[in-house]
């Protein structure tokens, strides 16, 4: 699978499903209805927009939150090396863009 694509593949999946189950429940429906479909559709799917956004956003926020533990509590090998200020943010940034150009070929990083 090509990286590139992930996003484009989720989606497809995504509205696949959806599509599945709106038909399901148009056809095959479990109980008598409360509320229009309209609505229960127009509430699910702000549901999955609100909560893909939320964690886009918390994952990120978490990431820095543990780069900030670390660096407070000297954990990680960066952060024990008697070295330059700038030879280590040389070293991260040297590490983290061959992670991820490593990651494509190696998914267990």
């Amino acid at each position: 699978m090509n990286i590139n694509n992930e996003n484009d593949i989720r989606f497809f999946v995504f509205i696949i499903t959806f599509i599945i189950v709106a038909l399901w429940e148009i056809f095959i429906p479990r109980r008598k209805l409360h509320f229009s479909k309209l609505t229960r559709w127009y509430g699910n799917l702000s549901i999955i927009l609100f909560n893909s956004l939320i964690q886009s956003l918390i994952s990120q926020l978490m990431v820095v939150g543990v780069a900030v533990y670390c660096i407070e509590n000297k954990i990680g090998l960066f952060n024990n090396l008697n070295t330059k200020y700038y030879l280590l943010f040389f070293n991260r940034f040297n590490s983290y863009t061959g992670s991820c150009y490593l990651y494509p070929a190696c998914p267990f990083l």
